[in-house]
């Protein structure tokens, strides 16, 4: 581990004043939002906890939902962490040739997955998990049992997810290697689907789905399967807040204990497979499909009509991701999440609440903010790592008559397409569902398609001011500080965007409900917003693109064009 460290350690050394300033504001702004997080999460626990009787009961059924939630997550990450680890990591022949222990790599590789695959999990969950400490006044207990805790809870995932890669590898051939990402993404959506329909959350908002009163309070109040990690932190964070448990030094047990346990099981279970399975990924794969005569065809046909320099690009990065399996097979994974996306849109009841029209109207606009997080998410794994995927390559890139902001604007269009279809796909079915009101749908698909815009500028902009050339693997890209700043800066900019939009949109809600025509006034002040909203976005797209475009060539020259 020691090698990563000092490389932090002299990047902070090296850097002048200036840089070191920039990194400074950033982690400031970071720590912000960090701490907007953790009030958003107050605000929603202390008005749940307000309810009288269900409410409590709602608050730790919410919590073991999520981290049940963040388990399937996890073990999915795990697993395409770990296969890129363990076996596809170019670093691995180096380590493979030094007088080091199977034992001491297979650890260091195991913390390697688990800080790759779970960092977004960490900063996101701690928050949630301190909210709950902060409402219900825990003590110096429960804040020990929730940080060490979700350390804990993080390792059973990556355990099982290192024995799965193992065997996937070691059973299939490495030329077979897209069959197992497919295998993965379907396995994993069919479990996520699974555990969804099993848990019902929709029913858990609609008091009148059951019978009587005693069935739903039964309901809300059963336990979750008690071999999971999940339950076993929900359990022991509520018994430190005063809930009852009739086993918490069992349950403390399982849960700090299981995970290293776990840990060490998978070593003796991938010990005598490792090294076969590591051999077979470096064989060559077979020919890939960019390879294929009529994909090359429709490759070369739908980038015809670009300019030279877009067109070779463009060329370049469609076979390069169709090449690369860990890229492409993770649109079965997307699909899944958008399916189970739509899904709880639709279970959503709002038959059951007052003013169904203008609920159906409100729920349709604050879906924007939750589609662009999504989109953000996506965005930092795929067009924020676009740059970095050049590799040891670059300097080809760097040396070609191409200048660096035709190079950014090449990748922002490859980004820009997909990200913008699966918002938009996002949004209209999510309206079509709804039964949105045109005025609204409108509305809605104009702001995603801005959110796109400025995203994926950002995520490609960031990714050229922070590139990480060395890294050998997409997920390592995608986890640096940079990342964490995109991310931060992402989230940031889709909230105030949906604010913004939200003050004229309140207004047409508030007609809506008292039946008053919409004036030329506030027609004015909606057009006048949603300029500013073009605008910014495109300011945000642009700027952060200028300032990588400078930063990749440097003093070489060659920028402009």
């Amino acid at each position: 581990m020691r090698p990563r460290w000092r490389g932090g350690v002299n990047a902070w050394k090296r850097a002048d004043r200036s840089r070191r300033l920039v990194w400074g504001f950033f982690g400031a702004m970071t720590l912000g939002f960090w701490v907007g997080v953790l009030a958003v999460c107050i605000y929603f626990i202390q008005m749940f906890n307000g309810v009288e009787l269900f409410g409590p009961l709602l608050i730790r059924k919410a919590l073991s939902m999520l981290l049940l939630a963040f388990s399937g997550l996890l073990f999915f990450s795990n697993i395409i962490t770990a296969l890129s680890s363990y076996f596809l990591s170019d670093d691995m022949q180096l380590i493979q040739s030094l007088p080091i222990s199977q034992r001491r790599v297979f650890y260091f590789r195991a913390v390697d997955t688990m800080i790759n695959s779970s960092w977004m999990i960490s900063i996101f969950g701690l928050p949630v998990l301190l909210a709950y400490g902060i409402v219900h006044g825990g003590g110096p207990l429960y804040y020990f049992v929730a940080t060490v805790g979700l350390a804990a809870y993080l390792v059973p995932p990556s355990a099982l997810g290192i024995v799965i890669a193992c065997l996937l590898v070691r059973g299939f051939s490495a030329s077979r290697i897209r069959e197992v990402m497919a295998l993965v993404s379907a396995a994993f959506l069919i479990i996520v689907l699974l555990l969804l329909r099993s848990l019902q959350p929709e029913r858990l908002v609609d008091p009148e789905a059951f019978e009587t009163l005693a069935e739903f309070i039964a309901v809300v109040r059963t336990p979750d399967a008690s071999w999971l990690p999940s339950t076993w932190l929900t359990e022991l964070c509520m018994w430190t807040l005063g809930s009852p448990l009739e086993a918490p030094w069992l349950t403390a047990g399982l849960l700090f204990v299981a995970g290293p346990s776990l840990l060490v099981l998978s070593r003796w279970l991938v010990a005598p497979l490792f090294f076969d399975a590591w051999t077979q990924a470096q064989e060559a794969p077979r020919r890939a499909a960019s390879r294929n005569k009529y994909v090359s065809q429709f490759i070369d046909t739908v980038t015809r009509p670009l300019p030279v320099a877009f067109r070779a690009l463009m060329r370049k990065d469609i076979r390069l991701f169709l090449r690369e399996p860990g890229q492409w097979t993770q649109g079965l994974l997307l699909i899944g999440l958008v399916a189970i996306y739509l899904y709880s849109v639709r279970s959503l009841p709002l038959d059951v609440l007052p003013l169904e029209d203008v609920m159906e109207n409100a729920i349709a606009f604050l879906n924007v903010g939750v589609a662009g997080a999504v989109l953000a998410a996506i965005a930092v794994r795929f067009n924020f790592t676009a740059v970095s995927q050049e590799g040891r390559a670059f300097w080809v890139l760097h040396s070609s008559p191409v200048g660096a902001r035709r190079f950014l604007q090449g990748k922002f269009l490859v980004g820009f397409i997909p990200t913008l279809i699966l918002g938009e796909v996002l949004v209209i079915s999510t309206n079509a569902l709804l039964h949105t009101e045109p005025l609204y749908a409108w509305i809605a698909v104009g702001t995603i398609f801005c959110l796109c815009y400025g995203l994926t500028g950002l995520a490609i902009g960031l990714g050229a001011l922070y590139p990480n050339f060395k890294a050998d693997n997409a997920a390592r890209m995608a986890s640096g500080p940079g990342a964490i700043l995109f991310m931060v800066t992402a989230l940031t900019w889709t909230s105030l965007v949906i604010a913004a939009e939200a003050i004229p949109v309140s207004m047409l809600l508030y007609r809506q409900y008292a039946g008053i025509p919409v004036g030329a006034g506030l027609t004015i002040g909606l057009v006048a917003v949603f300029t500013a909203v073009v605008v910014l976005n495109l300011a945000v797209a642009i700027i952060p693109m200028r300032r990588g475009a400078a930063k990749l060539w440097g003093d070489l020259g060659n920028v402009g064009d």
